[in-house]
């Protein structure tokens, strides 16, 4: 549970830093639905799901011992670039 005081984005900015593997956002529209907004730090964005539902995902995932990997970077190293490498 993150009580402090900062924005949402902003909190949602340090989870994904601190490679938090799921975040669970509860406001008052998600309270008056009774559902918790759900971002992966993988997958982005679930939107709004019913408790249940995200209880039942990731009982589901420890229950198979899924290891989630990091998605793999979009940027081209040195080598597969063209560039050169130097040594420092």
């Amino acid at each position: 549970v993150d009580d402090q005081s900062a924005k949402v984005n902003a909190k949602i900015r340090d989870a994904q830093l601190e490679l938090i593997p799921y975040m669970l956002v509860v406001g008052g529209r998600e309270q008056q639905n009774q559902t918790v907004s759900v971002r992966d730090r993988i997958e982005g964005d679930l939107g709004p799901m019913p408790l249940g539902k995200v209880i039942e995902k990731l009982r589901q995932e420890v229950h198979e011992r899924r290891v989630r990997q990091v998605a793999r970077s979009e940027f081209a190293n040195i080598e597969e670039a063209g560039g050169t490498q130097f040594e420092y």
